[in-house]
């Protein structure tokens, strides 16, 4: 997927980055600062930069050569180490998290990903149930999730949903309780 390829957030500060995003990496870095955390998919870098901006060490792995290269650039931390790579094939025995939004919908098996990552997890999904997948729409998506079947595919890797949370729009409004929002966050553990 190009950079500019429309489903990628591009912005050289966060002022630019649209606000569901960035509310997404703030509540993970609420949660995991201080860890060491992998950014899967981390596109362009600015939520690993936020992550790192708490104190999280992160690996930041994109497929995306020219994305990683943007993120250098425009997001650059000591605590963060970029790498380019598909995280299906991503194993890290040295993180104690992981962050997934808003990539799971993109592959066409994500439980190989799931599988190889560490034991705890903040990821993000469209809600299928309130933005489904239809022919024609999100080109770059693979399938949407409801709820349930989010929860099942999480199980299927052996997590366990601690909390739901959701957002209802893209404006940047707060995380809030549940699963009735357009998009889907999950708290997980093994």
């Amino acid at each position: 997927m190009s950079l500019m390829s429309g489903e990628r957030q591009v912005a050289p500060t966060l002022k630019g980055i649209r606000g569901d995003h960035v509310a997404r990496y703030r509540f993970a870095a609420e949660r995991f600062g201080g860890r060491t955390v992998l950014d899967a998919g981390c596109g362009i870098g600015y939520g690993a930069r936020l992550l790192a901006d708490a104190g999280c060490d992160v690996h930041a792995w994109d497929v995306d050569a020219e994305a990683i290269d943007y993120g250098r650039e425009h997001f650059f931390h000591t605590s963060i180490r970029w790498s380019v790579s598909d995280v299906c094939a991503v194993f890290c025995l040295r993180a104690d998290a992981v962050v997934a939004f808003e990539i799971l919908e993109h592959l066409e098996r994500p439980g190989l990903a799931l599988i190889r990552w560490p034991e705890r997890l903040i990821a993000s999904v469209p809600n299928g149930a309130i933005v489904p997948k239809t022919d024609g729409t999100f080109p770059h998506h693979v399938r949407h999730y409801t709820p349930p079947e989010f929860e099942l595919l999480l199980m299927g890797a052996g997590y366990r949903v601690t909390e739901w949370w959701s957002q209802r729009d893209t404006s940047g409004a707060d995380l809030v309780r549940g699963t009735n929002g357009r998009t889907v966050i999950a708290v997980c553990e093994r």
